[in-house]
């Protein structure tokens, strides 16, 4: 596990930004035919931010225009009269370039039909085709940890199971839901490992607590929020929010010097802790709670708040701190570790501190950081040193088993916080995985290199961790407080 200083200066080198694409095409309907590219959308992304920094996307004509049906029988909607006027494909060929050479390749199944569909592409203009520096399909990785969940492989299938909404089947849509199924899904693989004996049995996600004191003053609290989270989807099942009354109400200032705006006013009417308190116990107890320095503020002050009316204060079953994962791994990326700095450092806005909106904030920042830290592990040669353009691609293969071997040993890193503050036909034929599972006798346009023992020892791993994983879960749920 590297070190905060290794991590330093692994990071003053240039990183290899990365590239989301799809190709929308015509789909061959007798022997012979060839697939002819109809659209190419792509999103280029700082793999250290998850910011998008650029985007394209242009229909294509292609030479032979009955190639494409005149009436639109496509899932994606692309007629023959969409892209009568469009350019051929010499005409963005460049721009086409220019976006793909020297960067990391992402999207699904893109080894087996988008990265042929290129090259066969620029092959046919007499061009040399980009030259990637890694690919990663998020196929392999989903096949791998998703394929019971989400039943089929195809995109729309796991944008359906983590509640993303309907795939459009069109090139820039679908790369856009493709980095938000793998946000979700390096999330879930990373919560997995941070707690693996209380995410085996039935638990829950936790609470949002704000509280202040003056100089010799207890804390009071006057918001709790929290978030009951789906551990699997990564859903928001349920949302709980309530300004708190302190017996004291003079330990409210009258005038709103906060940066969360509570004022005496604003709490004279709510509930005392005593009336709210079996609706937070109900909450917190028998879950997982999450939260940014929970450990060190938020459970304390939940377990002297219970004392003081005289109630056992609920019990989590674990505790994941986003504090420990981000100390960790972007301290010093991010600066210092406070939740607005994160936010800013990731692109999502200003805290607002409020519970309810900092447990929301807290979610997206741990989705940030876990896709991030997935990403580096999948090509850790490309993306943390400097890359040229003649660096050999990443195969799905290889990139599986080091995704795999990331994961199953990140237990390690996370036990430091585990106490802590918290079908249309055209997609069946392009895009579509196969029906049987993948075959390393499968033709690839680079060479494979010695993966037979490196597969040998990454099957020793897996089947190792085999029951916990298969267990993980079961009947669960998550809660971020």
């Amino acid at each position: 596990m590297a070190s905060s200083s290794s991590n330093s200066s692994l990071y003053s080198e240039r990183v290899a930004e990365i590239v989301f694409f799809d190709l929308e095409t015509t789909v061959p309907n007798r022997t012979g035919q060839k697939f002819r590219v109809l659209e190419f959308g792509a999103i280029i992304v700082c793999p250290r931010k998850l910011v998008e920094l650029e985007s394209y996307c242009t229909l294509i004509r292609p030479r032979d225009l009955s190639a494409v049906a005149s009436r639109s029988a496509r899932c994606d909607g692309i007629t023959r009269d969409s892209v009568a006027n469009a350019p051929y494909f010499e005409e963005v060929s460049d721009k086409i370039f220019s976006i793909l050479n020297g960067r990391i390749w992402a999207g699904h199944n893109i080894q087996r039909f988008d990265c042929v569909r290129i090259r066969e592409a620029f092959a046919e203009i007499g061009r040399p085709a980009p030259v990637p520096v890694g690919i990663i399909d998020s196929l392999g990785v989903l096949t791998e940890k998703f394929g019971k969940r989400a039943g089929n492989m195809k995109m729309a299938s796991l944008a359906a199971y983590f509640g993303l909404g309907q795939q459009k089947h069109r090139s820039l849509e679908d790369v856009r839901m493709n980095l938000d199924v793998l946000k979700h899904c390096a999330t879930v693989l990373f919560l997995e490992s941070s707690l693996p004996s209380a995410l085996n049995t039935e638990w829950h996600n936790n609470l949002g607590v704000t509280t202040r004191s003056k100089s010799l003053q207890k804390f009071r609290v006057l918001e709790f929020g929290a978030i009951i989270v789906c551990p699997r989807k990564l859903v928001e099942l349920e949302s709980y929010c309530t300004l708190i009354r302190p017996r004291d109400l003079s330990a409210v200032a009258p005038r709103s010097a906060r940066c969360d705006g509570i004022t005496r006013d604003a709490v004279a009417n709510a509930p005392y802790f005593e009336e709210v308190s079996d609706k937070i116990f109900s909450i917190l107890n028998g879950r997982i709670w999450a939260g940014h320095n929970i450990q060190r503020f938020d459970c304390v002050r939940i377990r002297e708040a219970f004392a003081e009316i005289g109630r056992p204060a609920p019990v989590p079953v674990g505790i994941i701190d986003s504090l420990g994962v981000l100390t960790e791994k972007f301290g010093k990326r991010a600066g210092n570790m406070k939740m607005a700095s994160l936010a800013a450092y990731f692109g999502l806005g200003q805290q607002k501190h409020r519970s309810l909106e900092d447990v929301r904030m807290n979610l997206d920042v741990l989705k940030h950081c876990a896709t991030v830290l997935f990403l580096e592990s999948s090509l850790p040669s490309a993306l943390n040193t400097e890359w040229h353009n003649n660096l050999g691609v990443t195969t799905r293969s290889k990139s599986l088993q080091q995704s795999s071997l990331h994961w199953n040993k990140s237990s390690e890193f996370t036990g430091r916080f585990s106490i802590g503050k918290s079908i249309c036909r055209e997609e069946t034929s392009r895009k579509s995985p196969p029906s049987s599972p993948i075959s390393n006798k499968r033709a690839v346009p680079y060479g494979r290199g010695s993966l037979g023992k490196m597969t040998v020892g990454v099957k020793k791993l897996l089947y190792a961790r085999r029951a916990p994983i298969n267990n993980l879960l079961k009947n669960s749920q998550s809660l971020l407080i």
